[in-house]
């Protein structure tokens, strides 16, 4: 590994030192360290607890984080000549349904590093703007600075679409072809220095390699479906059951399932750039239904994390169903998908996060909070539910007063005992 001392500070540089040093005294892992990757079937039903939907993403992710890291675990080996080349992988589907969520979840499976890049106004060499490698930085400090955690991470490129042109092979002209092929250099695998350090007296450069990375490029590629549909010319509409995501021109984004590299070369990538990423997935849109159960039933869902803040306050969080059913078709009107949940159910209880804390402090405490259909089509905060009023105590019977206005005492009769009348 290359160190390049550019200026800055012993104290810096010393802990970087130290873990240089410290990874090259490791013990080589044995070949009985793999079984720690979980298998395909296990990375499926893991991101089956957070991830809704779905099925054929997440086997198709899970067979490639699997072999991807036994790939890296037999190359440490060097037992064989059999040089298995790495698989990227491209992921195409609808605004909103998950895409990049899905494979943050996936890094998380594998316990390694995650990263994350839009792809919007970053340029390649040459150009002004935010650089392709800036994303291996932020993939640098979530590995807490270990270069060899970083090295072994999972880095996604979204928006990748908008690098395209829909005019046919090899227009992808200006930044847009500029950008594919700086992608190509570090999907392909290559050293690459990154800046390390806060402060210009406290910089370093360090060189990471990308060759053990695993690539997800990801994009809503609106148009790819009239592009597969000329070589189906009966799949104008829809396409049989099931089948009610319609483009712009009338033509079913189910037909995504059916891309091929040549539908992407014609969509405007380079042929070189499509074939880094032979690992395709194809995403569904969400329905009403699949948005009312992700907001309500995965691990960390929204109505569980919202149910989470209430109970900071001794709140408990009631829903209708219907609820739940009328905020995703909000979304679905929106067109945002999946990631517009959040904003709407924020401004839902917006109010209610304001004045809860206020009102736990004095009068009756609030005890739930019930989240309505109504409450969502009116557009007003969901019920405040209180405690129950405390019951009266019973007053005391006084005696009753006597003519002249005084009050007689009288003392308790013992049990058994006949009170006297008085001569």
């Amino acid at each position: 590994m290359l160190f390049y001392i550019t200026r800055g500070s012993l104290n810096h540089i010393f802990p970087i030192l130290r873990s240089i040093i410290d990874d090259e005294n490791k013990p080589t892992k044995k070949s009985s360290d793999t079984r720690d990757i979980p298998t395909p079937e296990q990375i499926v039903a893991k991101l089956s607890e957070y991830v809704i939907g779905q099925q054929g993403p997440k086997e198709v992710l899970a067979v490639a984080a699997y072999q991807h890291y036994k790939r890296i675990a037999s190359q440490a080996k060097k037992g064989t000549d059999v040089e298995v080349l790495k698989s990227n992988v491209l992921l195409i589907g609808p605004t909103g349904c998950g895409k990049t969520y899905i494979v943050e979840t996936l890094a998380r499976i594998m316990n390694v590093p995650f990263a994350k890049e839009d792809l919007t106004g970053v340029t390649g060499a040459g150009w002004v703007g935010r650089d392709v490698t800036d994303v291996l930085k932020k993939l640098l400090d979530n590995a807490d600075g270990d270069v060899s955690r970083a090295e072994n991470g999972v880095v996604v490129f979204d928006e990748v679409d908008k690098l395209g042109k829909h005019e046919g092979p090899g227009t992808s002209q200006g930044f847009g072809a500029n950008v594919q092929n700086a992608l190509l250099t570090i999907i392909e695998g290559t050293e690459v220095e990154i800046s390390v350090g806060k402060s210009p007296m406290d910089k370093a450069t360090i060189m990471l390699d990308t060759t053990h990375i695993l690539f997800v490029c990801a994009g809503a590629f609106d148009g790819l479906e009239k592009i597969i549909a000329k070589k189906q010319p009966n799949t104008i509409g829809s396409i049989g059951f099931g089948a009610k995501i319609v483009g712009s021109a009338g033509v079913s984004k189910a037909l995504f399932h059916d891309v091929a590299t040549d539908d992407l070369v014609k969509f405007g990538f380079d042929a070189q750039f499509v074939g880094r990423l032979p690992v395709r997935a194809t995403f569904d849109e969400l329905n009403a239904e699949m948005l009312a159960t992700i907001l309500t039933e995965p691990k960390n869902s929204l109505f569980k994390q919202f149910a989470e803040k209430l109970a900071w306050d001794g709140v408990e969080s009631r829903y209708d169903q219907d609820a739940a059913i009328e905020i995703a078709k909000k979304a679905i009107k929106q067109n945002s998908g999946a990631r517009g949940l959040r904003t709407i159910c924020e401004k839902i209880y917006h109010q209610i996060f304001l004045t809860l804390p206020s009102l736990q402090w004095g009068g009756r405490r609030v005890v739930a909070v019930h989240l309505r259909a109504e409450h969502v089509l009116n557009g007003t905060p969901p019920e405040l539910i209180y405690e129950s009023p405390q019951p009266t105590p019973p007053m005391l019977a006084l005696p009753a007063p006597t003519v002249d206005g005084t009050v007689t005492k009288t003392k308790p009769t013992p049990k058994g005992r006949t009170r006297r009348k008085p001569k």
